[in-house]
């Protein structure tokens, strides 16, 4: 065994830190290396030097400065790397000698009282308890992401039924596409910022200021959904003539009454993805996940009471509704969480928390990269109103079908694993983070490419069964599927991209997202014109595909550089204490 002579003076803990050790020592399941190597860390940190650790546990000088090595190098997941493979661990022999608890007298080699292979398996299960948490918060929001799907669904297919590829649905379609980025735009700068924020004021300052901060930075997020609300009404002229000049002029006067319209689906929505994030982020996934069905439940509800006389308004209406329904659940689920005290809501008005300042410097980087990125689905509707009619709604419907996928592996997995990721990195435990980054990308990945290839096979037949009946005839079938198999490409690389870029926002990197957006949106502009000329619409479905390559491959390069550099700052951070 080697000797590490690189041991500094003494050992600096966190907080953090410090109570997962002291928990490891005084824990009754706790493996007996486990509790030793707890307890090397803990004498070193209070002062004691290497020699001294070593003789008052009764170990070998090295093996004291082994884990200390390893400690200082790769943290609180190196104390658990490096187990003894396949052999059964020795009973150990306890004397009370310190503050915490017993000190190692010694071992005894005695293999009749090893653990049996039943208890071994029980404590490595105990300890993946955070493993256990992501599995099930995975789960949870993939069922209910189906639901909201399969309603969707219902409500598509009667949509479909009731107007099939129609000026009407493009101007719907169009407008509704508009407002969608604009959420996605905001709702990617204050919420994605202030979930790490309130990660951190929870591990160091507590839950009471965590809850002040979500509260404040609410208010902050509805300012803003006004803001832009009132400049897409008083532009709304622009708006359409800029990005809907392909329409004649009776199609881009429906398209302007329904985008303003869908203002108040807008605000409702926009601020209900704040409130998804904030339970998110004390690990509360049902809720956020199952109120997405509210909206596509509202409208069909709002088509079927309608008859044959729904409309394009009908449309409007059951959106609007949907969205005022989802805000006011969550609203009210979030409102029962609130302490009891008199006067602590109001506090939280007349008390500024200083971590709002972050949040909000945080978010305008986002909502830039928001902006840029969530333009390039503007830009492929704006470029395929250039193409023939229904060009729009046949691009909109592969999209809704990838969507399914999409929502089941890739939103799923990133909704349940960012408040996860965000708490590693507040406790600076960055192999960990990359360990649960990559196996959850394998593991979301081994369930996407399957169906993946099948729907690339069984295009025409997925597209007949979901949405062949009434005005959708077998030729728009051939035309959404034929952009279907190129969408379908894109799904791989959406995957791993979108995981990627959740950890680069938990660790704050605000202005490498901003430059990664701006590439994804040129990249995505020139080849839209490029494979548009070739393959029509599906040319830009393609180009999608092909802009999600090229960004997984910097996103990954990007974070394997930045772990390994903050691996090392904070080994060299504990070596100079």
């Amino acid at each position: 065994m080697p000797v590490f002579d690189d041991s500094p003076t003494v050992l600096t803990l966190t907080p953090a830190e410090r109570q997962e050790l002291e928990a490891a020592v005084k824990s009754r399941h706790s493996r007996l290396a486990t509790v030793l190597r707890a307890r090397i860390i803990l004498y070193r940190a209070d002062g004691s030097t290497p020699e001294a650790t070593a003789k008052t546990l009764g170990i070998s000088l090295q093996k004291a400065r082994q884990w200390e090595h390893r400690f200082l190098h790769h943290g609180m997941t190196g104390l658990s790397e490096a187990r003894d493979r396949g052999k059964p661990e020795r009973a150990t022999v306890f004397q009370p000698k310190t503050e915490y608890g017993y000190g190692v007298a010694k071992r005894k080699r005695k293999t009749e009282n090893a653990p049996s292979s039943w208890y071994r398996l029980r404590n490595k299960f105990a300890a993946s308890s955070v493993l256990r948490a992501m599995l099930h918060g995975f789960i949870t929001v993939a069922g209910l992401t189906l639901l909201a799907k399969a309603v969707s669904f219902f409500k598509d297919a009667d949509v479909v039924r009731r107007f099939g590829v129609s000026d009407d649905l493009d101007a719907y379609a169009f407008a509704f596409g508009v407002h969608t980025f604009t959420i996605g735009m905001l709702g990617g700068g204050i919420p994605n910022s202030f979930l790490p924020a309130y990660a951190v004021l929870q591990h160091e300052q507590g839950q009471v200021r965590a809850e002040r901060l979500a509260i404040q930075t609410f208010f902050s997020h509805a300012i803003s959904l006004i803001i832009v609300g009132a400049v897409i009404y008083v532009l709304g002229p622009q708006i359409i003539g800029v990005l809907g000049k392909g329409f004649p002029p009776p199609k881009q006067e429906l398209s302007l009454h329904l985008l303003r319209a869908l203002l108040p689906f807008m605000f409702c929505y926009g601020l209900s993805m704040h409130l998804a994030m904030w339970l998110r982020a004390n690990k509360l996934f049902m809720l956020a996940a199952a109120t997405p069905v509210v909206t596509p439940a509202a409208i069909l509800i709002a088509l079927v009471a309608h008859g044959g006389q729904g409309s394009i308004t009908t449309l409007v209406e059951g959106t609007n509704v949907g969205g005022i329904l989802q805000l006011l659940v969550l609203g009210i689920a979030l409102a029962k969480r609130f302490p009891q005290e008199k006067g602590w809501l109001t506090s939280c008005y007349r008390t500024y928390e200083p971590s709002n300042r972050g949040v909000i410097a945080s978010a305008f980087p986002f909502v830039i990269s928001g902006l840029v990125l969530g333009g390039a689905p503007i830009i492929d509707q704006a470029m395929a109103t250039q193409l023939e009619s229904g060009s729009v709604t046949v691009l909109s419907y592969s999209d809704k079908i990838c969507g399914i996928i999409l929502a089941l592996t890739a939103s799923a997995a990133a909704e349940a694993l960012f408040p996860f990721f965000a708490d590693v990195v507040a406790r600076r435990n960055w192999l960990a983070l990359k360990r649960q980054l990559l196996h959850t990308i394998g593991l979301v990945l081994a369930i996407a490419l399957p169906l993946v290839a099948l729907l690339f096979w069984q295009a025409p037949l997925v597209v007949k069964l979901l949405f062949e009946r009434g005005s959708f005839t077998s030729e728009d079938t051939e035309r959404v599927a034929a952009v279907l198999r190129c969408a379908a490409l894109q799904i791989p690389f959406y995957i791993a991209s979108l995981l990627m870029s959740k950890v680069v926002i938990a660790l704050q990197a605000n202005w490498f997202t901003l430059t990664t957006a701006i590439f994804s949106l040129a990249g995505n502009f020139f080849f839209n014109i490029v494979l548009m000329r070739w393959y029509g619409v599906a040319g830009i479905a393609l180009s999608t595909a092909v802009v999600y390559a090229l960004s997984t491959l910097i996103l990954y390069v990007y974070l394997m550089r930045t772990v390994k550099r903050l691996t090392h700052q904070d080994a060299g951070r504990r070596l100079v204490a």
